[in-house]
This record gives C-alpha cells, structure tokens and sequence, in this order.
C-alpha cells in the first residue's frame, strides 16, 4: 500500500500547488420533513446547525434521515 499513498501524496501536493479547488456539490441533501420541522421549532438548535460545515451539515442530514419510520427519525 506504501506506493500508493505516496502516489496519492504526490498527486495531492501538485493539486495544492496549482491551487484548484474541490468542487463543492449545489444540491445537498434532501432534509427530512421531522428535521425542518425540528429546527423551526428550535431557532436555537437551526442556529448551531448552520454553523456547522457543509460536510458535517450532510453527515448529520443523512444520520437523521437513515431510519425508515417516521417516529424513529
């Protein structure tokens, strides 16, 4: 494995020395009606969630919205 993470090193460091950027996804993750629901209720709790990175913003979208149920989201 040692080639390839050096490979994907090297790679990343060229990437950086050009200085391209990831490209960032426009459509996020379709939020679950019970999480809007909760963080309208919760200006508090929409507050701290929209602090939060893009990334961690869909992690938890998609955390909340896995279970099927309704009462289980």
């Amino acid at each position: 494995m040692e080639p390839i993470l050096k490979e994907y090193i090297v790679e990343a460091i060229k990437v950086e020395k050009l200085g391209e950027k990831p490209k960032i996804k426009k459509n996020p993750e379709p939020m679950s009606e019970e999480l809007q629901k909760k963080l309208d209720e919760m200006p508090d709790l929409k507050t701290a969630f929209e602090a939060l990175t893009p990334g961690l913003q869909r992690a938890y979208i998609l955390y909340f919205s896995a279970p099927k149920q309704s009462k289980t989201r």
